[in-house]
């Protein structure tokens, strides 16, 4: 997974920069977001990749019955089986609707699912997990619309444009 993980970013990015360069006589292009993204995706596929290789090394348990379970069988939800496949086919849809909708419906949906993807399974009953989970996408959210509205000046775009 983290192969073609590469491989769909490489291609993203290159897509980017044949747009135009990330900057311009000091100044913000449509291609920074993009190229932006594609750093923190590199980022990430490389810590997946590394994690992957340090937790080989460390598996010295010994063998019982209980060890061979897979893990439907162990009772995992296929959410947390899948959780790469989810994550890619959410940002897919993120990447598509993200000119369509805004930046702020499409962010906050899509922050708010990966809360649901990298979060606690079961986290307890009430609105109280829900209400922290909303308020976390909402607080990201208007984080990257201050960084890249506001501060380098990029614009977003609206529900409608």
């Amino acid at each position: 997974m983290p192969a073609l993980l590469l491989v769909v970013t490489t291609i993203y990015l290159v897509e980017a920069l044949q747009m135009m360069p990330p900057i311009k006589r000091g100044d913000i292009t449509a291609s920074f977001f993009p190229v932006v993204l594609a750093a923190i995706m590199y980022l990430s596929i490389g810590i997946v990749i590394w994690q992957g290789r340090s937790e080989t090394g460390k598996s010295t348990t010994v063998e019982t019955p209980a060890a061979d379970e897979t893990q439907a069988e162990a009772g995992v939800p296929a959410l947390n089986r899948f959780g790469a496949l989810w994550v890619t086919v959410a940002t897919g849809a993120y990447i598509g609707i993200f000119s369509v909708i805004g930046y702020f419906t499409s962010t906050f949906l899509y922050v708010l699912l990966l809360t649901f993807l990298f979060g606690n399974p079961h986290p307890g009953t009430g609105g109280r997990a829900w209400a922290v989970k909303i308020l976390a996408a909402l607080l990201i959210t208007l984080l990257g619309y201050t960084l890249f509205e506001l501060i380098f000046q990029v614009r977003l775009p609206t529900l409608g444009t």
